[in-house]
């Protein structure tokens, strides 16, 4: 979690999706970690460091294909695990919710 929570500020990020596969094991402590980060104030609006980061948790039913990363981005989107069709749309363009990182 820290690891996450660093490079989220070091990207100067203020939304962190952190996906989850079919393990209910491991969403379970991912939760948990998320909780605490809240709970220490290393997550959301009362960040340390004078950014608000949120984290958001997306269980998901886990795929193979979605380590491909456009199909990762239609996961966590709330559609089909399928990869797009890339050209002329590269993932680093559009973003997740089609909302580009700059």
């Amino acid at each position: 979690m820290e690891g996450v929570l660093i490079s989220a500020y070091a990207l100067q990020s203020h939304s962190l999706h952190l996906p989850a596969g079919e393990f209910a094991l491991g969403l379970e402590r991912l939760q948990t970690a998320v909780n605490e980060a809240y709970a220490h104030g290393a997550a959301g609006a009362t960040f340390r460091v004078g950014i608000s980061l949120d984290v958001i948790v997306h269980p998901g039913a886990g795929a193979y294909i979605c380590g491909e990363e456009t199909a990762l981005l239609e996961s966590l989107e709330g559609k089909r695990g399928f990869p797009r069709i890339k050209p002329p749309f590269f993932p680093a363009v559009h973003g997740l919710y089609a909302s580009p990182p700059w």
